[in-house]
């Protein structure tokens, strides 16, 4: 792959070259175009830590062919601190965790294009993505007993070591017909991920004076291993008529995925294997999908229509000190439906429904268990179901800047990970489908020019939220909020070719599931410059700058009231330049494979 890569880079020198010598002959003939486009981007960010990312990104095109490609490598350092207080009838913990992880990633992507007929076209893909991560974790804990005295401290940490390959190969063939709109693709696509991570887990309790607790020690490390396969193949054929426009397709889907774990606890100086921790877990997800899609515009009427049926087997087992195996079945009919009128002047009314399915991430599924400290650990659930959307969308659009819409949204057996609390006080967190979601929203969006040298976009959005519970242990929520931001652009000489921007967002009281997260706000500033005949654009950015965006939330789990904050260093400080050269009407671009959303499972 790398000798791909160098020869697709020179390629655009060496035939640049072969067009200069040509125009050396004949100055009489016509300067070809440029037949590449070369851009290099880097980015330097600093918040506690400095990141920096730097790429490459070459288009060439002549003829039939047309080359995409990119190279991209970057280190990037993530600080966070956050609380979390669990209060018990008989305890009291109010810990602190600082969490610091440095990543090292390369990535590199090539699409190739061509041009097998007037009508017919070809495109193959590789994606390769490789990063190596350092994960340090530092837990103290303060336990207090039910009078409010200090019983003890635990002062822990977690270390790990681990790197992510992420490989993925798709070829795309697509074919014009004599009519317009009359085309077929036929897709297929194969992605590959692996992982491995070693994380080390140490703690001690000890005792108001500072002495250690004799038994009281926690040590343990795991060696997980996740390897995943996605394979899938799509074909969809779009038919015109005098009456419709008719698309018709289906796709096949074929999930592999192993996970193998062993946790190894200290017992009396000798790590042994917890079976109980450990499981091996193989999950195959088998779907076929079939589609149809309807398009008829009527005057000023544009409808739309679209029907799914999809079908999904699930098989594997997870092992751990006994075998339970995972076996199910289940069809989906998924329709969606849109009208669209256009009024006089430019105004459009669109009502839209869609019902959708979210599956749970490949981490949800997974059933090992990582331990954050002695007290908090994670289980995933391999026997987790999908949730089910329904999302209902009615807007207005006139004058043509202002737009004003309502939106309802009603999610079944929503996949989150639930706390629950053990034996010995130790808190866990286990994926579930435990609530339902109904959402409301209304929104007005507003566009306008306020002088040749500035802009402003205004968005003024209020909701209503409620959860409805699934499992016992939590209760049903409602809340009435609102969101709004001011996004201003200006610009600094006739030009254009200095601009910033000044952006203000404000979220109010809201829910997340179990979660109240009470308000935030965040005041974001960036510079833009166009250089060098607008070749060499440079970025200034600094978000969060008042550092206002701390996350403050609260649950009740069981009678359990805990309190959080996390703090995810959003403030930072960005620059960034892509310096392009070439021919400026070529234009790098990432195509996105069909099976898009199972890559980012």
């Amino acid at each position: 792959m790398k000798n791909i890569f160098l020869s697709l880079l020179l390629l655009p020198f060496l035939s640049f070259s072969q067009s200069g010598t040509e125009k050396e002959k004949s100055t009489a003939e016509e300067v070809p175009e440029k037949r590449y486009s070369i851009d290099i981007n880097s980015d330097y960010k600093y918040n506690t830590f400095p990141s920096h990312n730097t790429g490459i990104d070459v288009v060439y095109s002549h003829n039939k062919w047309k080359v995409n490609t990119s190279l991209n490598y970057g280190k990037t350092n993530h600080f966070w601190d956050s609380d979390v207080s669990t209060f018990y009838p008989d305890e009291s913990f109010i810990g602190t965790r600082t969490s610091y992880i440095r990543t090292v990633s390369f990535m590199g992507f090539i699409d190739i294009q061509y041009q097998i007929s007037e009508k017919t076209k070809i495109n193959f893909f590789s994606k390769n993505e490789h990063d190596d991560g350092k994960m340090k974790v530092d837990d103290h804990i303060k336990i207090y007993d039910d009078q409010g005295v200090l019983d003890r401290d635990y002062l822990g940490y977690k270390t790990s070591d681990q790197n992510n390959d992420q490989n993925a190969i798709n070829l795309l063939l697509t074919h014009n017909f004599n009519k317009k709109n009359h085309f077929f693709t036929i897709e297929t696509d194969w992605m590959k991920r692996s992982g491995w991570a070693n994380p080390t887990v140490k703690g001690q309790d000890y005792a108001p004076n500072g002495t250690a607790i004799p038994g009281r020690t926690y040590d343990t490390y795991n060696d997980n291993n996740v390897v995943i396969d996605v394979y899938s193949l799509n074909g969809m054929m779009n038919i015109p008529s005098k009456w419709f426009d008719l698309a018709v397709g289906g796709k096949w889907v074929f999930v592999e995925s192993d996970y193998d774990t062993k946790n190894y606890i200290n017992n009396n100086g000798d790590y042994e294997l917890d079976l109980a921790l450990s499981p091996l877990c193989k999950y195959i997800e088998n779907r076929q999908t079939a589609f149809t899609d309807l398009k008829k515009t009527v005057n000023k009427w544009d409808f739309k229509f679209g029907l799914k049926f999809e079908n999904t087997l699930v098989k594997g087992f997870v092992t751990d000190t006994d075998e339970k195996s995972i076996n199910k079945t289940y069809t989906n009919l998924l329709p969606a439906l849109s009208a669209k009128y256009s009024f006089e002047g430019g105004n459009k009314m669109t009502f839209s429904y869609r019902k959708t399915m979210s599956r749970p991430i490949f981490r949800f599924i997974n059933p090992a268990t990582g331990i954050y400290n002695a007290y908090e650990n994670y289980t995933g659930n391999p026997f987790v179901n999908p949730s089910i959307s329904h999302n209902l969308n009615l807007s207005y659009s006139f004058k043509p800047d202002y737009s004003l819409g309502f939106s309802y949204v009603k999610t079944k057996d929503n996949i989150g990970a639930l706390t629950n609390f053990n034996a010995g006080n130790i808190m866990g967190h286990k994926v579930l489908n435990y609530l339902d979601l109904d959402t409301y929203q209304l929104t007005l969006n507003k566009s306008t020019q306020l002088t040749d040298f500035l802009e402003a976009d205004f968005q003024l959005q209020g909701f209503y939220k409620s959860t409805h519970s699934l499992v016992s242990v939590i209760n049903d929520r409602d809340i009435w909020g609102w969101y709004g931001k001011l996004n201003n652009q200006f610009y600094l000489n006739k030009s254009k070719t200095i601009s910033g921007d000044l952006n203000f967002w404000y979220l109010s009281k809201t829910i997340d599931r179990e979660y109240v997260f009470e308000d935030r706000y965040a005041l974001n500033f960036g510079m833009k410059f166009l250089l060098l005949n607008q070749n060499l654009t440079l970025n200034i950015n600094v978000t969060d700058a008042l550092q206002s965006v701390n996350e403050y939330a609260y649950s009740t789990i069981d009678n359990i009231h805990q309190d959080y904050r996390n703090y995810w260093q959003p403030r930072s400080f960005k620059i960034a330049a892509t310096y392009k050269f070439g021919n400026k009407k070529l234009n790098y671009n990432e195509r996105m494979a069909e099976n898009a959303t199972d890559h980012n499972r």
